[in-house]
């Protein structure tokens, strides 16, 4: 303390790693998720709406990233279905995932966007299958995105593939993946 003083060394925030979320604004900030499956009580994301709370994490991981703003569904897949409450005009989807094989979190197989007027039948816009190599050793976000070209819509369901176990070649062989997922961003 007497060095620090000395010194004039008071300014801590120098030497903590940065913030590890971004807040982001857009069309379905605040709106309401409902899930086919039910996200883990280990990894909440902050509370059930976490997946349209404005909150995503950074994309460089190579801090120590804010495990707060991941939603973990294990095993299971991720079925999000949003209510914007009012037809909204939208141009773009994308849902933000962690990849990090050494925690058993995969990035999802494929990423379907579909939406709805009626919350009961669904047009799907597209299925994105996975980019790069499921045996990727490194940790990141990976965006999945799809164009919608100026439709209206209330409602919008996102269904990520989650990889259920870990593969064969992966230290936890048989073991239940994780899928974390961190904002479903409408624009």
């Amino acid at each position: 303390v007497e060095l620090r003083e000395q010194y004039k060394d008071d300014n801590q925030d120098d030497f903590l790693p940065g913030n590890n979320s971004k807040s982001i604004n857009h069309k379905g900030v605040g709106s309401t998720v409902f899930l086919v499956y039910p996200y883990s009580k280990k990894y909440t994301g902050g509370n059930s709406n976490a997946l349209t709370n404005g909150k995503k994490s950074v994309e460089d991981l190579s801090q120590v990233e804010d495990h707060g703003v991941w939603q973990g569904f294990e095993e299971s897949d991720l079925i999000a279905t949003i209510d914007l409450t009012k037809e909204t005009d939208i141009n773009t989807i994308s849902a933000g995932f962690l990849h990090n094989t050494d925690a058993w979190i995969f990035s999802p197989e494929w990423v379907e966007f579909s939406v709805s007027g009626d919350n009961q039948s669904f047009k799907t816009l597209g299925k994105i299958e996975r980019q790069g190599s499921v045996r990727s050793g490194k940790e990141m976000r990976i965006s999945y995105e799809i164009k919608t070209q100026d439709l209206k819509v209330r409602y919008i369901r996102v269904h990520a593939k989650n990889i259920a176990v870990c593969p064969r070649w992966h230290k936890g062989a048989g073991g239940k993946a994780w899928l974390f997922a961190d904002e479903i961003i409408i624009n």
